[in-house]
């Protein structure tokens, strides 16, 4: 990986995101560390909402991305 500012973000891009760092953008969840490969999300700034979303990354990706 290497860094790049946020507005240099194109379409087919893999992106590291790692604990508590802001997401500038629609992003689909490949793999993950926690259990079974899934997240919570915060999606204040974009729906109001405070609670966390629970999302799980497809079992297929994971295979492919070791």
């Amino acid at each position: 990986f290497q860094t790049i500012r946020r507005m240099d973000i194109r379409q087919g891009h893999f992106v590291l995101v790692r604990n508590r760092e802001m997401v500038p953008a629609d992003m689909v969840l490949l793999a993950s560390s926690g259990d079974n490969g899934s997240a919570y999300i915060e999606t204040s700034s974009i729906d109001g909402e405070t609670n966390l979303k629970l999302r799980t990354s497809p079992q297929l990706s994971k295979k492919l991305l070791k």
